[in-house]
């Protein structure tokens, strides 16, 4: 009888000292005024330093959901994922919502413990090189790139050149900033790496440097075809399927808002009319979440797009109706 007991007691401290398993994630939220997300930390997406609060798309998705569910006085708590160490925030269940890809996942032996909802954000890599240059890939036959060794934009590069039979002079480096410093004195004449990190470096060039034979050698671009693309999911805990639905309905809501008219479908979120008070959704959620944080559409220009100082293209995560890779439901 004494070890039942004793068992009892165990379970129960167990239970509460856990909080992946203490109530609901909304409870928990609720209680603490704040949803807590994280990503691992990339230009656009999540810019964290110390003289500025961490912004970017993905925080700002954060925020869309936090109003979704405490309406527009939700706080929003953003932690960097960098070493192997942070993760244990998504494993001990402190973090609400992960916004992470495949890679990810994996490294980590996350695949157990999380449930991927919508993608939030298409990562590709990409090649970049000056403007004066025709953007046709297959016009860098002979051309030196430079890349960091055992990269996945390397793996990327190499596959996407064999398909093509594109041949190429390989300049391979250990350090970003010395393979970065290489570009910016055209030693390569193009650099490879993910869209969001050749946006900013493509924002460091100086045009005051001497080795620029002309202005025009000042500005790059990225190459409009992507050599692969990468999901990052909007993530969530395998245990509170209410609140995974309410991470995914905020998501679909932001970009199906940004949907025009169209004859077969009805423009906005009113083609996605989700009351849901079941999830703790109160009526009228969805307006008050675009009212606040704006379109995906919104949140992609002014932080990543021509409202922003990356100016990177939609590519992949332009709706599917002009050519990307979004596609929200809605109703038939």
């Amino acid at each position: 009888m004494r070890l039942i007991v004793l068992l009892a007691t165990i379970l129960a401290l167990a239970f509460a000292a856990s909080p992946s398993l203490a109530g609901s994630v909304l409870d928990r939220i609720k209680q603490r005024g704040s949803v807590r997300c994280g990503a691992e930390l990339a230009p656009g997406l999540a810019d964290m330093d110390e003289q500025a609060p961490v912004s970017g798309l993905l925080v700002d998705v954060c925020r869309a959901i936090a109003i979704a569910v405490l309406g527009p006085s939700g706080r929003v708590e953003f932690r960097g994922y960098g070493s192997s160490k942070d993760y244990d925030a998504i494993r001990h269940g402190e973090d609400d919502v992960f916004f992470l890809g495949a890679s990810q996942i994996l490294d980590e032996d996350l695949a157990g413990t999380v449930l991927p909802g919508p993608v939030v954000f298409y990562q590709w890599h990409a090649l970049m090189q000056p403007t004066h240059y025709s953007d046709r890939t297959e016009d860098l036959t002979g051309a030196s790139i430079c890349y960091l060794n055992g990269s996945g934009a390397a793996r990327s590069l190499e596959a996407f050149a064999a398909a093509r039979h594109l041949e190429f002079i390989r300049m391979a480096f250990t350090e970003d900033g010395e393979m970065d410093d290489a570009y910016n004195v055209q030693h390569c004449r193009a650099l490879v790496g993910e869209a969001t990190t050749l946006a900013e470096v493509r924002l460091r060039r100086d045009p005051t440097e001497r080795a620029y034979k002309n202005p025009a050698d000042f500005d790059s671009r990225l190459l409009p075809q992507p050599l692969a693309v990468f999901p990052i999911f909007a993530t969530t805990g395998t245990l509170d399927a209410a609140w995974s639905a309410v991470v995914a309905w905020t998501v679909y809501t932001l970009q199906r808002a940004e949907t025009p008219q169209a004859a077969w479908a009805s423009p906005g979120i009113s083609g996605l009319p989700i009351e849901a008070p079941q999830l703790g959704l109160d009526k009228g959620w969805q307006k008050q979440v675009v009212d606040s944080v704006g379109t995906y559409a919104d949140m992609y220009r002014r932080r990543l797009g021509e409202d922003s100082p990356f100016k990177l293209p939609r590519g992949p995560n332009a709706p599917w109706t002009a050519g990307g890779l979004i596609a929200a439901p809605y109703a038939e």
